[in-house]
């Protein structure tokens, strides 16, 4: 008989991961690998620390669902666990549309201080994103097709819940419960973006909207 797959979320960040993980909690026991960031009075934990602590998959079975960013260096995915492209496991990912990605990312880098944010303003900080989405799925992004052919599951948040009951029916379960995983919406003030601003960010992320729209169309 053959070995069962085991199952890794590459949780890309501001891609709804926290909805996601909610959902699916109805059909796996999540077992977590995430590096500790500073968060109020916590320090963060190295990417070096984080680097050197890796899990046992050997430990994990077809129930559980390991779940991370892997977006450090030394801990990227092909990294951190090289073996998850060669083997059984099927990797799931969930993409976001790049300008309402970074727009959030920016935001919620501001409001909770989890994710270092560079730049003075939104529009300098969407001037210096360069295809984020892709450097996270692949150490030498060439094309979206290449990149996304190790997932055995891409969606998209824009389509969480039909992708979602695309998800059990591959799994063999009951879609999940509806309109229970929706949480951790980012608010956001006012801004407007200029065209040249959309144009430059458009030029930038070509990848990014490669991968976005290739797996809105899976």
């Amino acid at each position: 008989m053959p070995p069962s797959p085991q199952y890794l979320f590459h949780h890309i960040p501001k891609c709804g991961g926290n909805s996601l993980r909610i959902a699916f909690a109805q059909w796996f026991l999540i077992t977590y690998d995430y590096r500790e960031r500073s968060h109020r009075h916590l320090e963060a934990q190295t990417p070096a620390d984080f680097a050197q602590n890796r899990l046992d998959r050997t430990e994990l079975r077809d129930h559980h669902l390991l779940c991370g960013h892997f977006d450090t260096e030394g801990a990227y995915l092909w990294q951190r666990y090289p073996a998850v492209y060669g083997d059984q496991t099927r990797l799931i990912t969930f993409l976001r549309h790049p300008l309402e990605r970074a727009i959030s990312h920016y935001f919620y880098g501001r409001k909770t201080g989890r994710l270092p944010i560079k730049e003075n303003s939104l529009e300098e900080f969407l001037l210096a994103c360069q295809n984020p989405m892709a450097k996270l799925l692949s150490p030498a992004p060439e094309n979206a097709g290449q990149i996304l052919a190790p997932y055995w599951f891409v969606g998209t948040l824009e389509n969480i819940d039909a992708d979602l009951n695309e998800f059990a029916r591959r799994l063999h379960r009951a879609p999940p419960v509806a309109q229970s995983y929706h949480v951790n919406q980012t608010s956001r003030p006012p801004y407007d973006l200029s065209p040249e601003i959309l144009a430059v960010f458009r030029a930038n992320n070509a990848m990014d909207f490669a991968l976005f729209e290739r797996a809105a169309g899976r």
